[in-house]
């Protein structure tokens, strides 16, 4: 992640001086044991999107899949070059030899300073790409600092990578498995609705400095912001977050060590820690290994989510919304340097539709009312008002309105300590995607509750379970159930 913050003036003929903090971490492969695939085990998330919103697919390029890397082709000033696509960096790069090669030029008025994981990189003038082309879409005058080093052999990797400066001008979805990038113009659009068929497992992301997307992911049940990193071979952690995790300094110790390089090429002290679960969305991972660095630090981030989870999945980045979508994709299509994906994880029952807002907090799904578990709330969760004022035929999900659907969706609501809803699972299907993601979108935009309490009456995180049946009469006027089954109790 590539991070740009504005300090004072110098008083020099250099002009301004930006300080550029590079959490860019620049992986050398290799130190992980490999990890279980991560297959996503949410649903279609057949989103109620803005009638204003328009999407137009731009262009799509082919990925390769190299040391680790997907890198596309790109023409910097005319001249080919192949870069690596990464989410996790600010600004765009290129290694101090291609600088050279291309005999670019440098602006003198801009000097940063490089820093992240494993070092810094001196203060410097970066070098400017007239025309910085891919797939056809030229971007004009782009500034690239220069880098050491990137996570790959200079002699066959990437020359640079293309960043969310670049990024960032579109709807950006990654299809991983079939190794083709996609950029889309999404106009108009307050909310989405990717064009994908099946199951799909959409977060509100939060975005921080440098347009990087941050999702709440839970290690044993403590909540890390995980960075979205395509640029990460590996998922990482901060030290710091496993400790808070729980994980002790001599458990760390005693796990099995490894050596990674940052951008300044100096060895990161790490060690692979198998947790006991990691949930990504509505994903549940058991003895998850996940590597833990040393020298890892950022106000805004605990954790990389890389390539080891992505590549087996179609990811949307929608930097128009602040919206991710993950879906999994049929082991056949996964080029042939990729281990193909392990068998699912295990899970008690499967969600049929997952929305996460990013709040900061984040819970396990739901426990089923017909079998509590036991250290519950001392008091539950409870909704203020009548929960079936929020489900109104107003709000009877459009493309069910359309197609005459109706049925009973039974859900399970997370809800925060200040009683806002955080999570939602679909826990019966009314057989119809689109009232089963209306069902959890309504809730978790008009749910009001007052938080569950713990033993000592102070509020904290809880669940909620019930149902609504959407019914339609012959008349096509739509009507809705007078009111909700109540949480078991």
């Amino acid at each position: 992640m590539l991070t740009v913050d504005r300090i004072s003036p110098l008083p020099s003929r250099e002009g301004r001086a930006l300080v550029c903090a590079l959490l860019l971490l620049a992986l050398q492969p290799g130190t992980v044991e490999a990890q279980a695939a991560l297959p996503v085990m949410g649903a279609r998330a057949d989103l109620r999107a803005d009638p204003d919103c328009h999407l137009t697919k731009i262009v799509e390029v082919p990925m390769e899949f190299v040391q680790n890397h997907y890198v596309v082709n790109a023409l910097l000033n005319g001249r080919p070059a192949k870069v690596m696509v990464d989410t996790g960096a600010m600004s765009s790069g290129l290694l101090f030899s291609a600088i050279e090669a291309l005999g670019l030029s440098h602006d003198v008025d801009t000097s940063l300073v490089l820093s992240g994981a494993g070092g810094k990189i001196p203060a410097q003038f970066p070098a400017i790409v007239h025309s910085f082309k891919v797939g056809g879409i030229d971007f004009q005058d782009v500034s690239t600092p220069g880098l050491p080093m990137l996570a790959t052999d200079a002699a066959a990797g990437p020359v640079g990578l293309m960043g969310a400066n670049l990024l960032s001008r579109y709807d950006v979805e990654f299809n991983f498995p079939n190794s083709t990038m996609a950029l889309w113009s999404a106009q108009g659009c307050k909310s989405l609705l990717v064009p994908w068929q099946g199951r799909i497992t959409a977060f509100r992301a939060h975005r921080i400095r440098g347009n990087a997307f941050v999702i709440p992911v839970v290690l044993n049940g403590h909540v890390v912001q995980a960075l979205l990193d395509t640029g990460s071979d590996a998922s990482m952690l901060a030290r710091e977050a496993a400790l808070a995790a729980g994980v002790t300094p001599e458990a760390l110790e005693a796990d099995r060590p490894g050596a990674r390089y940052g951008v300044s090429g100096k060895v990161m002290k790490s060690h692979l820690h198998h947790f006991e679960t990691l949930r990504i969305g509505p994903e549940i991972f058991r003895d998850a290994g996940v590597i833990v660095a040393d020298d890892m630090k950022s106000d805004d981030v605990d954790m990389l989510l890389g390539l080891d989870f992505m590549r087996r999945r179609r990811i949307w980045v929608s930097y128009t919304t602040d919206e991710v979508f993950i879906q999994a994709l049929p082991a056949a299509t996964t080029p042939g340097n990729v281990p193909p994906p392990a068998a699912a994880p295990h899970m008690a029952s499967e969600p049929v539709v997952q929305i996460m807002r990013h709040d900061g907090a984040v819970a396990p799904t739901p426990t089923p009312a017909s079998a509590p578990a036991s250290g519950l709330p001392n008091r539950r969760a409870m909704p203020i008002g009548n929960p079936a004022s929020w489900l109104t035929s107003e709000r009877y999900p459009s493309a069910a309105l359309r197609m005459g659907e109706q049925g009973v969706v039974g859900f399970g609501l997370t809800i925060d300590h200040n009683g806002q809803v955080i999570g939602c699972n679909i826990t019966r299907s009314s057989g119809s995607p689109s009232l089963n993601a209306g069902t959890c979108a309504i809730m978790m935009m008009h749910g009001q509750f007052s938080p569950a309490t713990d033993a000592d009456g102070k509020p904290t995180v809880g669940t909620y379970t019930s149902s609504v049946h959407w019914t339609m009469p012959p008349d096509k006027q739509v009507a809705v159930a007078p009111a909700m089954r109540p949480p078991a109790p």
